[in-house]
């Protein structure tokens, strides 16, 4: 055998079901489970179909994700307009930027053939607290200009008040929206793995942003000349809340700016200079931190370890992570088969973990900090953890099982191994390095057959006989291939 499987600490078979591109992975998650409870049924007793990793359940989340932020943004712009403005209609026009944007954005989608996925879901919640700038800037500026207009001794036509307003702040709110898709054009330039998980969010941000231009010189200024009409004749004044931000302003920063501009500006340079020494502390992840409620464990035996010695230390591990009040379901398989798309030797184990956070009131990260723990106390091993997802897009753009990939060259294994475990503990040492691993951990001796063809003919040998022989006194099923490609055997 080259590898094993166990569910809950019971033997099992994992079945890894891939979806063709193209294809809406929820509607497709949920054929499947259809089709598995229809199996179920079927089963012989005893069998049990047990779920342990759905990526649907990651775009569920996304997609309740973005619902959130989508009620959090409007409820946030409905208090701010409002204090500002003490204006319902005011707030409502703006409030019609959001649904406004994400539907042509879909509209624009469904043109292009888009998909909406975690990505572009990803794209479409940065956007949200971006999409009602432009609408706020305006109807802030018509609103403000048809009061003007309503107190004027010869008040103009609204129309002609509600367009000068409009063009008044056009280039302004142009250049801001340019200046926020500039931002995210180098991710179109992106090629590879990269640009196909990144274009998404670029291409979502942008379209939205250019949505938002749209709205804001077409249906917002309509909206105003149908919704806001001030009374003419009679005194608007701001609200008490800008008349005294408008108060405490010329009182103590613009009255300081006018007399003394050389502190002002030498305490602006101060600030910035601050900002900018945070830069070296901030977070520099490529990709950020998916909150999945799923993790992979990687856990590694010395070279050599039988296949019957991993399943007993995996016994141990099962054991250790069900005892964790949050763990519901443990999965682990033990190897891969040799031409599998991720092979491993027999002594690597992976253990899939769904867990629940909030029930028992502890974080998620503190329940993964548990389940770290739990794993470094099984002596002999060495152990890694990472989200599913996280873990195959990391296997996708470096090539190998980590995130971050040293790769050392040389004529010299034993030199090679000593420059290994010296940067190995030089980078358990960095906080967030402390699962640095070796992937080479022991030296393998190789025995290597190189065969003199001519010679083994001038004896009578043919081909045949001698991959006969060869596969009876090495046990290798390859040799044949190897012979009949031309290849050295190993």
């Amino acid at each position: 055998m080259r590898g094993d499987a166990a569910v809950n600490g019971s033997p099992g078979v994992i079945m890894s079901i891939t979806k063709t591109p193209g294809f809406d992975t929820l509607a497709l998650t949920a054929s499947v489970e259809a089709a598995l409870a229809d199996l179920e049924r079927t089963a012989p007793e005893g069998v049990e179909l047990v779920p342990l990793f759905r990526q649907a359940d990651f775009i569920e989340h996304a997609i309740g994700n973005l619902e959130e932020a989508i009620r959090d943004g409007a409820i946030m712009v409905t208090i701010v307009l409002f204090l500002f403005l003490f204006n319902i209609r005011t707030t409502l026009i703006t409030l019609t930027a959001i649904p406004l944007s994400f539907a042509i954005t879909f509209l624009v989608f469904r043109y292009f053939g888009v998909s909406v996925n975690a990505m572009t879901l990803g794209g479409l919640a940065v956007a949200i607290g971006m999409v009602v700038d432009d609408a706020i800037v305006d109807v802030e500026n018509v609103y403000r200009r048809l009061r003007e207009n309503a107190m004027s001794a010869q008040p103009k036509p609204r129309l002609e008040v509600i367009a000068n307003a409009s063009a008044e702040v056009r280039n302004s709110i142009l250049y801001a929206t340019l200046f926020i898709v500039l931002v995210f054009m180098p991710l179109l330039g992106l090629s590879g793995v990269s640009g196909r998980l990144f274009t998404p969010i670029a291409i979502a941000t942008i379209v939205s942003m250019s949505a938002s231009f749209l709205v804001s010189l077409t249906v917002i200024p309509v909206l105003c000349s149908f919704l806001l009409n001030p009374k003419p004749g009679s005194e608007h004044k701001d609200g008490f809340i800008i008349r005294s931000m408008k108060w405490i302003l010329k009182n103590t920063w613009l009255k300081l700016a006018l007399k003394q501009p050389i502190i002002v500006m030498t305490i602006g340079a101060a600030l910035l200079a601050g900002a900018l020494t945070l830069y070296p502390m901030m977070g520099k992840d490529f990709l950020p931190a998916f909150n999945e409620e799923t993790a992979l464990v990687a856990l590694t035996a010395a070279p050599g370890t039988s296949l019957k010695q991993v399943n007993e230390i995996s016994d141990v591990a099962d054991r250790l992570l069900l005892a964790i009040p949050e763990v519901r379901k443990v999965g682990r398989r033990v190897g891969r088969a040799e031409r599998g798309d991720h092979v491993v030797p027999v002594s690597t184990v992976e253990f899939d973990i769904d867990f629940e956070t909030g029930s028992k009131g502890r974080t998620r990260a503190e329940v993964l900090e548990n389940i770290r723990q739990t794993m470094r106390t099984i002596p002999g091993t060495f152990s890694a953890l990472s989200g599913p997802l996280a873990d195959r897009i990391g296997h996708m753009l470096s090539g190998v099982s980590a995130k971050v990939a040293i790769k050392i060259y040389g004529p010299e294994l034993n030199e090679i191994r000593r420059i290994g475990t010296q940067i190995q503990q030089i980078a358990i040492a960095i906080p967030g390095f402390e699962d640095a691993r070796i992937e080479q951990q022991a030296p393998i001796p190789q025995l290597r057959i190189e065969i003199d063809r001519d010679r083994a003919l001038a004896y009578g040998i043919t081909p045949g006989a001698l991959n006969d022989q060869l596969a009876t006194y090495i046990g290798g099923e390859q040799v044949a291939e190897l012979y009949e490609d031309q290849r050295p055997i190993d």
